[in-house]
């Protein structure tokens, strides 16, 4: 039976739902450092584009709490619906019926889930929606098609740097792209568009694609968590779809263009963190920019009345699982398990009652630091150590007001930490410790191949990290100074790859002062 009710009304009641979920719902740990992001607002950071800050932004308005932090990701995917229903073809509109597309999208897992999150592949969704229904427009030559085309493309870098794989996608299967004026006009304006980051990016030592290309944290190669993880990802992300949905692609061959483009993109991102997964292991949302794509090959191909009943049956099914954990997820004293987002708001009203309006410091812990800070309205920051990996905190201008300031200290570790304290994992616990912060700040140490250069005399000892090829420390050795004489120190042996400067508050591990670990230059 076809539901009467209109698809943008559907829309309409998706939305409300999801405006309401965000409202009740606790943040997720990385929800909680992208709302941090988007209190000082930059065109890039250290692990991520600005994207996902921008749409975070309305987080800093005082009062809107949680629903700040998620209402422009929930409007963002409800737009991204709303484009890919525009981009189907007359013919599938009048041959399905609404509630199967809604009912496909709902079923869909992490696109059911991002309808009300706020994390970076929000933007990726909306901008692969808009991306595939401009480049529909382009291919028919409508009025305003170069710029909308345009605006998508420098949405999806400013959204994650893997949606350049759209693009190539599309290109690979319309090589006439490339000597079509109209678009390296869109070209033009993607570029202009994404100027400011990549001039963000320069004056920055590239570390945002350093970071996720080079030095992102890894360990030697094993099956089951890289390629397997691979595999089992390229299922889960399409849930109980995924029978239906890889049989369409394999099944059958591209009936025009823009479905080339679709079938393209679809095994370019497939064949990219297939190859990827020989060195890093997978994760889930990485392939989400291929989600769109291959429903919409899914569903502009007919369906027979035995296929579309056993759809409906396994979306319904679908639906009714992702919706109770969405409902555990909101009503932590309804559910049966403990789950992300519990429990952290009463944690953080606990450490902010001990701290007493001292600073906190999370060693190691960039996501708890941001979880304490949003909804305790205190200062949290993440004191990175040398075996730990560098973020957005290491470049905190915050550091320079609180040095040689009285703070409270959170560890999972004990250290000599003797106070302990509840964790919002329930299970976990956590130390802590009152001390004296005196640190070396940026602008008073200077890096360059040879030598570490300092302003003033250390406040503790200096420590070197040696780092293996996948960034975990191997080593670390304390550099002989002498006591209030030191000015400048010699970097490293230039034979070794990669390495850390650290250098320690007292009764505090050493923490990282060099920005990232990088090659040495002899």
């Amino acid at each position: 039976m076809r539901l009467k009710f209109s698809f943008n009304l559907q829309l309409v009641v998706i939305t409300l739902i999801n405006l309401l979920q965000a409202s009740f719902t606790g943040l997720l740990k990385d929800e909680a450092y992208y709302a941090y992001f988007a209190k000082n607002m930059q065109w890039g950071y250290f692990d991520h584009p600005p994207l996902v800050a921008l749409i975070a932004l309305p987080s800093s308005i005082e009062g809107l709490g949680l629903f700040g932090v998620r209402v422009l990701s929930v409007l963002s995917v409800s737009l991204s619906y709303w484009l890919l229903y525009q981009t189907l073809s007359k013919e599938t509109k009048e041959r399905i019926s609404n509630g199967l597309f809604s009912l496909l999208l709902l079923g869909l897992p992490l696109v059911n889930l991002y309808g009300f999150l706020t994390l970076p592949d929000t933007g990726t969704l909306l901008f692969t929606a808009l991306f595939f229904y401009a480049y529909k427009q382009f291919l028919l030559e409508t009025k305003y098609a170069v710029f909308t085309l345009g605006l998508a493309m420098a949405g999806l870098m400013y959204s994650k740097y893997t949606g350049v794989l759209i693009l190539f996608g599309v290109i690979a299967s319309n090589p006439a792209l490339i000597r079509d004026i109209r678009a390296w006009k869109a070209v033009i304006l993607s570029l202009l568009l994404f100027g400011p980051h990549l001039l963000w990016l320069s004056q920055n030592e590239w570390v945002t694609l350093r970071f996720h290309f080079s030095e992102r944290p890894n360990h030697a190669y094993e099956f089951l968590p890289f390629t397997g993880g691979f595999f089992l990802n390229a299922i889960t992300i399409i849930g109980l779809f995924f029978f239906d949905f890889y049989r369409a692609l394999f099944s059958t061959s591209a009936r025009n263009t823009f479905e080339k483009g679709l079938r393209f993109t679809v095994w370019a991102v497939l064949v990219f963190f297939f190859f990827s997964s020989f060195s890093k292991k997978s994760q889930l949302q990485w392939l989400l920019p291929m989600v769109y794509p291959l429903l919409l090959i899914f569903i502009e191909r007919p369906l027979s009345v035995h296929e579309t009943k056993r759809i409906k049956r396994l979306g319904l099914v679908s639906i009714l699982l992702i919706f109770s954990l969405r409902f555990m997820m909101a009503f932590e004293q309804l559910s049966p398990v403990h789950l992300e987002p519990h429990g952290v708001k009463e944690w953080s009203q606990k450490i902010s009652s001990k701290a007493n309006g001292k600073p906190v410091l999370f060693i190691d812990s960039y996501q708890r630091a941001a979880l304490y800070e949003f909804y305790s309205r205190q200062i949290g920051l993440s004191y990175n150590t040398l075996t730990y990996r560098p973020n957005q905190y290491d470049f905190d201008a915050r550091w320079s007001s609180i040095n040689q300031d009285s703070v409270f200290v959170i560890s999972s570790k004990p250290y000599d930490f003797e106070q302990r304290v509840d964790s919002p994992k329930k299970g976990d616990l956590f130390w802590s410790t009152t001390t004296y912060l005196d640190l070396i700040l940026p602008e008073e140490v200077a890096i360059d191949s040879t030598f570490i250069r300092f302003k003033r005399t250390l406040a503790g000892k200096l420590y070197l990290a040696e780092l293996d090829e996948f960034r975990r420390v191997q080593k670390m050795d304390t550099l002989t100074i002498e006591e209030d004489h030191f000015t400048s120190f010699p970097v490293i042996n230039p034979a070794y790859p990669f390495y850390r400067i650290g250098i320690s508050s007292p009764g505090l591990p050493p923490r990282i002062i060099h920005k990232f670990a990088q090659p040495s230059r002899p």
